[in-house]
């Protein structure tokens, strides 16, 4: 079997003011495989964890743990060995770790060879749960991706209900002509209207609407008009990991042959410093295009996991390893957000400049 080509990505940022990172995209499919993880008051910090894969995937795990060992463990990554050992125990695991295991294990099967025990591609293969959790992962995400598009269609019905209630409401007030509609929107807007009189027309959506300006610019009382739409409340933002250290990220070179590239963890610090530094922070875009380039969002705070007991294990991030490079981001535009909420994008990707090294051949997981 021939040797896939790896390379080493750097960069030397006295060569170039934009080596390295200098735009982070948001992307439908990450090249870390990874999603990001919104969070609002009402969700924050809810994960969904499922623990009905098969008995088969626990006992390949262990196979693959065994054999391991018999081998000084010198197959597989940090990340890879505590998987095993999840899946060997049982362990409940999330809708991440279920696309990392379908992902995994369709490309690796190519370098699973039954025939030797000791090859590091059959026993990392085996620690993610080999064939069983190749076949039950890939029907098990088609299942969360059925559920969420009933659940998607639940909460637009019960959202139509809830607007048509607010409609009739509004239709119940003395309201009476086109401009004191529109007045009255305006009065729930976050953009406000100005009474002249102080009567608390700068409602926004989450607060109790006590009155609304009227063409004369007086204040007519009008009611609670508070909804309970799930965006009202949200903080609108973003937490995902950048960069994974090792982690190899298969590419396709000009003639459609694959090549994996990946990136040290000293690499990646120097990334996210550079990042902060060069003032960055709002360089974004959609899919990596120089047309998609986004306003109103932006990185508020960026990290590196030191330890086990980093910050990122709350979001559901605690398998990845240290080195790890995170960024939170504020979104500050609504339609990015529904953008973002709708599932269109999923994570992030980088761009920047690097140097590459060739390197020999390694077994990651």
């Amino acid at each position: 079997m021939e040797t896939p080509l790896i390379l080493k990505l750097d960069f030397d940022e006295e060569d170039d003011f934009y080596a390295g990172v200098d735009a982070i995209s948001l992307v439908e499919n990450p090249a870390i495989e990874i999603d990001f993880f919104t969070f609002s008051d009402a969700n924050r910090f809810e994960f969904k964890s499922y623990t009905d894969y098969p008995k088969a995937v626990s006992q390949q795990a262990q196979v693959g743990i065994n054999l391991n060992e018999k081998v000084n463990n010198k197959c597989a990554t940090r990340v890879g060995k505590i998987r095993a050992k999840q899946l060997a125990d049982g362990k409940p695991i999330t809708e991440e770790t279920i696309k990392r295991m379908f992902a995994y294990l369709s490309r690796a099967k190519e370098y699973y060879n039954p025939d030797d025990r000791e090859a590091c591609g059959t026993i990392s293969y085996l620690l993610w749960g080999g064939e069983p959790a190749l076949k039950w992962s890939e029907r098990k995400l088609a299942q969360i991706e059925r559920e969420r598009e009933m659940s998607a269609e639940t909460e637009l019905i019960d959202s139509s209900m809830e607007f048509s209630s607010f409609l009739e409401t509004l239709e119940s007030t003395t309201i009476n002509n086109p401009e004191d509609v529109i007045k009255f929107f305006e009065a729930i807007d976050d953009s406000g209207c100005d009474c002249g009189g102080g009567c608390g027309c700068k409602n926004t959506l989450n607060t109790h609407v006590e009155s609304f300006c009227d063409v004369s610019g007086d204040c007519n009382e009008v009611g609670d008009y508070t909804t309970n739409f799930t965006a009202i409340n949200e903080e609108q933002m973003i937490v995902s990991p950048v960069m994974i250290p090792n982690k190899p990220i298969i590419r396709k070179d000009d003639n459609g042959d694959d090549f994996y590239v990946y990136f040290t963890p000293d690499t990646i610090e120097r990334m996210a410093h550079n990042f902060l530094k060069k003032k960055f922070v709002d360089n974004m875009n959609i899919e990596h295009s120089s047309f998609m380039k986004l306003g109103g969002i932006n990185v508020v705070e960026s990290w590196l996991k030191k330890s086990d007991e980093d910050k990122s294990s709350k979001y559901g991030y605690g398998e990845l390893p240290e080195g790890t490079w995170f960024v939170q981001m504020k979104v500050e535009d609504d339609n990015l957000w529904q953008l973002i909420k709708s599932g269109a994008v999923k994570g992030l990707s980088l761009e920047g400049s690097f140097n590459m090294e060739k390197m020999k051949s390694k077994q990651y997981s």
